[in-house]
Formats: structure tokens, C-alpha cells, sequence
């Protein structure tokens, strides 16, 4: 398959906007998780045999920006409707049009002139219509917000920031549109800036204890702070337990293990989803995420120095003391404590999570997280940040259906 088709299927998976006529936010949001999960799970099976296609990391980020815009705009799928537009036929135009050109622009040799133009005519026509059509009206002041925006993206786009384009233009696209509205940033409480100073503390203390790298310490200060900010104190003390309870289990039998720093793609692995809920307004799944990444951590650490029988879903069989994929009974029965443990004190702090459904979510989706990797194409890490954001989406979805 080549570029132009892939492009062409890239566009033709924005006709299922319409489908906003007729569906609410969460019935929207759980075909664009069906969507996510399939593009992870299901396409690397056939992509490349039967369309002959080159895979990459797009086919993920494309259904995720749906489903973060659909969970960000839930009072106002119109302008998720809107930013889709541009994601699907928007930037999918501007580069089938944009191929056929020669004209490069000066500040990015893989952009044309052409490409960028086509994707800010196309988005001045597109984006002002999806959000009527979706919406059934629109004021004058939000068509001329709409075409800021529309202009003030296309011109992102065409830079050459190393970021996922599939990122880059619906959130820019929110972002100055309406990000104000739907992300209020309240000046920091005096407790508040009491806990930004102690994250900081133990930032520097996990660099110099050598529990983190440099990156990794700068991005525990930046995960902790947004979900303090973000989520609250009450999101930021299960963070902290997450933290103490993956570090009690560190530091087991410490002799006994490599002792590899932890860098920052597994901070944002374990406190991004976190992190991510706790922007979208979403505590119960910032918990079930942090209970998610809890469990898998103290699994590993534990079972990693367990003397005991050790099974591999992936091969039916027995497997080696810390081999990946691999199930002990003393790191399921102490991940199990410890994701409950969390989960148990979100409900004392007052956010309400279903314990029982919260602790069979989490140990069904971690009993099954080996099969879940077998074929992704992704690092260890997104994987694990994929896999705690499915935790946190799937107990929201069954919350709802239940």
C-alpha cells in the first residue's frame, strides 16, 4: 500500500464524525477505545502482510487523540467534532497534496507550501462545518475563534518539532481554542506549595539515592506536580503511596537485582496515565491506573527475586526467575496486597472507586498483560503506559455499563 492510500484510509476514518449526530459522549469514546485497542493489538497482525504497509506509531496516536478529544470536549463533542475534521481530512489532504509539490518550505524541507496551505484552507472550510453541523448552530464569535485556531495550527503542523502530528494538530487546535474553559488551573492552596516543595525534595533525593536518573527525577517533579495541581491532593497522596509502595518492594532483597536506574520513559510510564486522568477531570481513573502500575511494579520486583515456581502465559508453561512475562505466586500475592492497599485508601480519602470491581479489573488485566504485548511494536515502557491507561478507560466504561 502506498503512501497516497495510506493517507486515503487515514481520511476516510473521519466519516465516523457524523456518528456524533446520533451518539453520546461515552457511547463515542467507547468505539474510539474499541478503535485504540485494535490499532495496538489487532493491526500489526495483518497490516503489513495483507496491505503492504509500513506500520508505525501513528496507526496509535490517530484513535487515542479521538478518544482523549472525545473525553475532553464530553460536554461539547461539536468541538471535538471540529478538531477531528482537521486530524482526519485536514492533515490527511494536506499531505496527499502536499507529496505532489515542490515548493519546500524554508523552515521544514518536508513540508510545502502547498501542503501547509491546503491544510488551512481545508480546515477554514471543514472545522467551522462539523462544529455546526454537530452543534446545530454557531455564533460569529466562535467561527472567528475557529478560524484563529485553524491557522494558528496549520502553521504548528508545518514545523518540524519531532512530535506525533496525530498529537500536534487536534490539541493545538483545543488548545487555543478552548483551554481555558475546559482546563481551570487554580492558584496553588498554601498546602499546596507546601507539597510542591516536598516533591521537589524527593526528586532530588531520588537522583542522589540513585532511585532515578536526572531525566527521571525532572519528570517524577513534573508528573507529581500536574497531578497536584491537576487532581488534587487527594490524587497526589495515591501517587505518593504508589511511590512507597513500589520502592518498599525495590528495595527487597536489593543485593539480588541489578540495580538499574529507573529513567524517564518509566516515570511517565507509571504516573502518566495518572497524570493524564487527573487533566481530563477523571480521579476514579487516575486511582484504578495507579493501582494498575502499583501492581505491575511490585509484581516485578518481587517475583523478579522469588524463589518459587514461576509460569509463562505465553509459553503454558514454567518459566525462569525473572523472565518477562512471567507469574510467581509471592509477586501476585504481594501486588495483589498492594494494589488493594491503594485502592483501599483512595476510598478512605472519599473518591469513590467499587473496590471489587477496581481490584478484578486490576488483576485481570495484569494476569493477561503478557498476551497484551505480544503484538505491539512499542517499547516496554509505552507499553506499560498503554496498559495502565486501558486499566483506568476500561473501569470508567464498565462504571457506566454496570
Amino acid at each position: 500500500m502506498d503512501e497516497d492510500l495510506r493517507k486515503l484510509v487515514h481520511i476516510g476514518f473521519g466519516l465516523p464524525i457524523f456518528l456524533l449526530l446520533v451518539l453520546n459522549w461515552w457511547q463515542a469514546s467507547i468505539i474510539a477505545f474499541l478503535a485504540f485497542i485494535h490499532n495496538i493489538y489487532i493491526i500489526p497482525l495483518y497490516w503489513e502482510r495483507i496491505l503492504r504497509g509500513k506500520w508505525d506509531r501513528g496507526i496509535i496516536f490517530y484513535p487515542l487523540s479521538v478518544l482523549l478529544m472525545i473525553l475532553l470536549c464530553r460536554s461539547n463533542l461539536w468541538l471535538a467534532a471540529s478538531g477531528w475534521s482537521l486530524l482526519a481530512f485536514s492533515d490527511g489532504a494536506a499531505s496527499v497534496v502536499g507529496r505532489r509539490a515542490k515548493a519546500e518550505l524554508p523552515w521544514n524541507k518536508r513540508k510545502t507550501y502547498l501542503g501547509t496551505g491546503t491544510f488551512i484552507i481545508s480546515g477554514l472550510t471543514l472545522s467551522p462545518f462539523f462544529f455546526w453541523l454537530i452543534k446545530g448552530n454557531i455564533s460569529s464569535k466562535e467561527l472567528w475563534i475557529i478560524i484563529f485556531s485553524v491557522v494558528i495550527t496549520g502553521i504548528l503542523e508545518s514545523l518540524q518539532t519531532g512530535i506525533e502530528d496525530n498529537l500536534v494538530v487536534p490539541f493545538s487546535f483545543l488548545f487555543f481554542f478552548k483551554l481555558g474553559s475546559i482546563v481551570k488551573l487554580k492558584v496553588p492552596t498554601e498546602l499546596e506549595l507546601k507539597i510542591l516543595i516536598l516533591i521537589g525534595i524527593l526528586a532530588i533525593f531520588s537522583f542522589i539515592l540513585k532511585v532515578l536518573d536526572l531525566k527521571g527525577a525532572i519528570s517524577a517533579f513534573f508528573v507529581g506536580s500536574g497531578i497536584l495541581l491537576f487532581g488534587g491532593v487527594k490524587i497526589f497522596y495515591i501517587l505518593l503511596s504508589f511511590f512507597l509502595l513500589s520502592e518498599a518492594a525495590t528495595f527487597y532483597k536489593e543485593k539480588e537485582k541489578e540495580g538499574v536506574k529507573r529513567k524517564w520513559a518509566s516515570v511517565w510510564a507509571k504516573g502518566g496515565p495518572a497524570l493524564l486522568f487527573s487533566i481530563l477531570g477523571l480521579p476514579q481513573a487516575a486511582v484504578i491506573s495507579l493501582a494498575e502500575a502499583t501492581y505491575d511494579t511490585v509484581g516485578t520486583e518481587i517475583g523478579s527475586v522469588s524463589g518459587g515456581f514461576v509460569f509463562s502465559l505465553l509459553r503454558m508453561g514454567r518459566a525462569k526467575k525473572g523472565e518477562p512475562g512471567g507469574i510467581s505466586f509471592e509477586g501476585t500475592i504481594s501486588a495483589l496486597i498492594s494494589a488493594s492497599v491503594l485502592i483501599l485508601f483512595s476510598i478512605w480519602l472519599g473518591i469513590e472507586v467499587n473496590y471489587s470491581l477496581a481490584i478484578l479489573l486490576v488483576f485481570g488485566i495484569n494476569l493477561l498483560e503478557p498476551l497484551f504485548k505480544v503484538p505491539c511494536k512499542i517499547t516496554h515502557s509505552f507499553s506499560n503506559f498503554i496498559i495502565s491507561f486501558i486499566a483506568g478507560e476500561t473501569y470508567l466504561f464498565l462504571r457506566i455499563l454496570l
